[in-house]
């Protein structure tokens, strides 16, 4: 089945490797926003395969203006993020690494408001504070002064 996929036919027409996404994505408008998700998606499988994943600069870049599309974003974060692990790196190195590099290219907190990111960054909380507790808090016996330890 020939894709139609007008993204992907430029990708495949040069090395997928190695064309950079600007070239793919630079006329893209917010109405193909499927295919530049679609597209994407194919692309940072292909480029985490061959050890070369798409950086989330590289990829904001490319769809400059789309941004502010919610699911736009979340596919580019999240083709990162895939490519990151892929590539061998651990989930939270992969989190820490993506939310530096966003952190200059967002307002505050925006990168956290994503689903798949936010997703696995409250994972990430939850097996690291496997039961729940906040701190500061009292532990142990009440010492002979009435304090809790």
């Amino acid at each position: 089945m020939k894709s139609t996929n007008r993204f992907l036919q430029i990708a495949n027409r040069d090395s997928i490797d190695t064309t950079p996404l600007l070239r793919i994505f630079g006329d893209a408008t917010p109405s193909e926003s499927i295919e530049i998700i679609e597209a994407m998606y194919v692309i940072g499988e292909r480029r985490a395969a061959s050890g070369h994943p798409v950086g989330i600069q590289e990829i904001t870049t490319a769809i400059g203006g789309l941004v502010s599309d919610k699911e736009i974003l979340d596919a580019a974060i999240d083709v990162c993020m895939q490519g990151l692990l892929t590539t061998g790196y651990s989930e939270s190195e992969a989190q820490s690494m993506l939310l530096d590099s966003t952190s200059s290219m967002m307002e505050n907190g925006r990168a956290e408001d994503l689903p798949s990111l936010s997703t696995e960054l409250m994972g990430s909380l939850e097996r690291a504070n496997p039961h729940g507790i906040e701190l500061p808090c009292d532990f142990g016996p009440i010492g002979k002064d009435g304090q809790s330890r």
